[in-house]
């Protein structure tokens, strides 16, 4: 017993918890505990305690005592395989297994596969292997037979400005003008920087006027103001367009709205000289039209053919215009749509076919621009791509007050009257 005191006592002096147990017991009991039972008490609450925290003296000689370690934590560091090490490789090879099944069917020449795959897995490839697997598919040489549909896929894929750059200039170096275009515009809008998007405006500057020319050759009007209307729908700051958009709007005809354009324009200083002299054309224009009471109808050319916006029975339809018919002329769906009823009487027409009987139908009323006419018999006949033709029999009725002629640039149906 007295061991165990003395193994316990040289630690420190008895702690707060030993002394309250002595005083509480003398308290309750009222009487001193023996000399040995307190000394049996002490040290077993010394054995229970913490030991008092070691001197700086006491640490520094322990540590002196007791061999460094170092060394061995450095070996087994050395010899543990690091965690970080591991993940990268499992993501190195994660990446070579997307590349490997991208350049095999890039080679294959298999797109379908590659939207598939891409699109199957998009939502589980990280940023990096994304990244990768784009830069395979931009990666094309110049003489690679499906480059164009290959950048067309990273580009419908990663919807990015990079994407749609390599995409839109491949098009342009291969004068697919309508590709080059299509993809300029969507480089345009996601284009933030201000230098970028000018070079892509420029661009799309360059590409638009490839296809105005070529709705030039077909004469197609109507196709070159919806080209600009577009641009100017999309980038309403940009002036170029709106002096484009206002060019094909005066040689459509359509000179309100040209008018309103080119005073937008007026002040621009660039474009305001351009602006102020087609203001003063259509001035005159307009003057000269007021003076001959002219009746303008626009009409619009589809192809080699000219067509012509009309109201039959207040409903509008679209008729081709054919000089070489004697009677205006509906569709049999038209007829039906329009619920007209057959008059009895037949007619020979002229088909490509050869003769044929046609049966003849009442239409109650057709508006040609600002003419109405009423009770007007109609042939029926075999056509798909309008609602009918207008033959010169209207032509005629017309006729007897103003004399009419036909216009190219912009192509229009114009009446004067008679003197």
């Amino acid at each position: 017993m007295l061991q165990i005191v003395a193994t316990h006592s040289h630690a420190g002096q008895p702690t707060i918890s030993m002394i309250i147990i002595c005083l509480c017991y003398r308290r309750r009991m009222k009487r001193a505990l023996t000399i040995t039972y307190s000394l049996f008490c002490l040290s077993l609450l010394s054995a229970c305690e913490q030991r008092t925290p070691q001197s700086d003296a006491e640490v520094q000689i322990q540590a002196q005592d007791t061999p460094s370690n170092s060394g061995i934590t450095k070996e087994l560091e050395a010899t543990e395989p690091s965690s970080t090490d591991s993940q990268t490789d499992t993501t190195n090879r994660v990446l070579a297994d997307h590349l490997s099944r991208i350049n095999t069917w890039i080679a294959q020449d298999d797109l379908t596969q590659i939207k598939h795959y891409v699109l199957q897995h998009y939502s589980a490839l990280t940023r990096s292997e994304l990244d990768a697997i784009k830069q395979a598919l931009l990666s094309t040489s110049t003489t690679q037979a499906n480059a164009i549909d290959q950048l067309a896929l990273a580009a419908e894929l990663f919807d990015d400005s990079t994407s749609w750059l390599a995409y839109a200039q491949h098009a342009e170096r291969g004068q697919y003008w309508h590709e080059a275009h299509a993809a300029y515009l969507q480089l345009s809008q996601h284009e933030v920087r201000p230098e970028k998007q000018e070079q892509a405006l420029s661009a799309l500057v360059r590409t638009s006027a490839h296809l105005r020319n070529e709705l030039e050759r077909n004469a197609d009007l109507a196709g070159i103001r919806l080209l600009y209307q577009q641009l100017v729908d999309l980038h309403p700051g940009f002036p170029r367009f709106r002096l484009e958009l206002a060019h094909a709007s005066m040689h459509h005809g359509d000179h309100e709205h040209a008018r309103q354009l080119y005073e937008e324009l007026r002040y621009d200083p660039e474009f305001g000289d351009i602006a102020e002299h087609a203001l003063e054309t259509i001035d005159r224009q307009s003057a000269d039209k007021a003076a001959r009471n002219d009746v303008v109808i626009p009409l619009e050319m589809q192809g080699s053919s000219m067509v012509v916006e009309v109201t039959l029975n207040q409903r509008p339809a679209t008729l081709l215009l054919d000089t070489g018919a004697s009677i205006t002329a509906l569709s049999q769906s038209t007829i039906r749509s329009l619920n007209l009823n057959p008059t009895g009487e037949q007619i020979w027409l002229a088909t490509a076919n050869g003769q044929r009987q046609s049966a003849i139908y009442s239409l109650n009323q057709i508006m040609l621009g600002q003419f109405k006419l009423n009770r007007v018999p109609v042939a029926e006949i075999e056509l798909e791509r309008f609602d009918g033709l207008l033959g010169t029999d209207l032509l005629n009725v017309l006729a007897q007050k103003y004399n009419y002629r036909l216009e190219n640039n912009p192509s229009r149906l114009v009446f004067s009257p008679k003197p």
